[in-house]
């Protein structure tokens, strides 16, 4: 199946950006939301400001990826908090 990339406008941290993400990784996300009951902009914050230096669309594949693969939500992700590893 052939997966478009598609451009998702959000706000991060009271700024408008843009996103070119997969449609599967977008889905991702929702499953993510919806797993931490919460929004998709809430889980894409979490995931910007735990991969402070990444690309974010390449950030958000990581993060889909670990999140299907241990079928489970990363700690990190799970605790919520806008902080860096240490």
């Amino acid at each position: 199946m052939k997966s478009l990339i598609r451009k998702h406008a959000i706000v991060l941290d009271n700024r408008k950006t843009s996103i070119s993400i997969e449609d599967a990784f977008w889905e991702a996300l929702k499953a993510i939301a919806t797993a931490r009951a919460t929004s998709v902009a809430n889980v894409i914050s979490l995931i910007d400001a735990h991969h402070p230096n990444a690309n974010l669309s390449s950030a958000i594949r990581v993060t889909a990826l670990e999140f299907y693969r241990d079928r489970k939500l990363p700690s990190w992700l799970r605790s919520g908090r806008h902080q860096l590893p240490p």
